[in-house]
């Protein structure tokens, strides 16, 4: 594959679980959507999607969620959820996706000995009497295997603060709100330009790698398969997401003396003067950050490809750990 461009798999569900249970069983299962958040599993719980579902038509909108939204419902039986209204509804939304398809969908949890209407006595389950909240979430990362993520920051990206050196709490903070703030910019940019500026911040020399990221113009060019001109051209087409780039003479072991500099700045406009400060000094550090510590994790043509995707869970020891 190479970092020549092709097109990308565009493929993907907004969540990975969506939990389906009754109000009694809630403690129980908010250990679970904390333990499948950890490990950097994308969750609907209903707990955390307040504000979205704030006016919306829940009849429609849940039908959808249970229905379109996840790769697996795990389902919490009890006979509390049999019995009530909104608990049906999920159900049956869950059911009507399960019809629909050759494969499970439904991974059913009980709290009790209640039948699951519609739902055969057959199909495996775990018992919540006998397995903690850590073991179900462990077992469901298993069950989605290796995940194909898109426009994706783990909330605690400790192998980013790692790489750039943040040891206090404040600094990783105003670093993922940059981390975050990257992310946008990315999304906004087409899938070529995501190459050419993950390009520049994976391969740059070693010589000021995080702080002056540089490559051998020639090089790139031979790799990317455009001329020089059109590489400068696109990411100078970039500014209004805040990329910059300069052409300076340099020196290369390999040959070449054109060097492509490239800078990221945060154009978000931050209240808090410390975060304000650390955007202005910390932006393409950040930036080149992100990218290289997702390269110590992958190979080149699977870098290319998280790239093309914006999946940056290589930033997070949860999902290393995991692949």
């Amino acid at each position: 594959m190479g970092w020549k461009v092709e097109n990308p798999d565009s493929s993907d569900r907004e969540y990975d679980i969506c939990l389906s249970f009754a109000g009694e069983q809630r403690s129980y299962v908010s250990e679970v959507a904390g333990e499948l958040s950890r490990l950097g599993i994308r969750v609907f719980y209903d707990e955390d999607e307040k504000a979205r579902l704030w006016g919306k038509d829940l009849y429609e909108h849940l039908s959808w969620v249970y229905r379109k939204s996840a790769k697996y419902c795990i389902l919490f039986a009890s006979d509390e959820h049999a019995e009530k209204v909104w608990t049906t509804h999920e159900r049956r939304a869950a059911q009507a996706r399960a019809m629909s398809e050759s494969q499970e969908y439904i991974l059913p949890v009980i709290f009790d000995d209640s039948e699951v209407p519609g739902l055969l006595p057959s199909v495996g389950f775990l018992d919540a009497r006998k397995t903690t909240a850590s073991e179900v979430a462990d077992l469901a990362a298993k069950k989605l295997g290796p995940i194909v993520r898109k426009s994706y920051l783990p909330p605690t990206p400790d192998l980013l603060f790692k790489m750039l050196k943040l040891k206090s709490e404040g600094d990783q903070k105003r670093c993922v709100r940059v981390a975050e703030s990257l992310l946008g910019s990315l999304k906004r940019a087409t899938v070529d330009e995501r190459r050419l500026v993950g390009y520049v911040f994976t391969m740059a020399c070693a010589e000021g790698s995080l702080t002056n990221p540089h490559v051998n113009l020639d090089l790139m060019r031979r790799d990317i398969g455009i001329p020089g001109p059109e590489i400068t051209s696109a990411i100078s087409g970039m500014s209004s997401l805040g990329f910059f780039s300069q052409l300076k003479r340099h020196s290369f072991e390999g040959g070449g003396e054109e060097a492509l500099y490239l800078e990221w700045h945060d154009m978000s406009v931050y209240k808090n003067a410390k975060l304000s400060s650390f955007a202005t000094k910390s932006s393409t550090k950040v930036a080149a950050g992100m990218f290289q510590t997702a390269l110590e994790h992958y190979c080149e043509d699977h870098l290319v490809s998280i790239i093309e995707r914006l999946d940056f869970s290589a930033l997070s020891s949860s999902h290393v750990h995991r692949h």
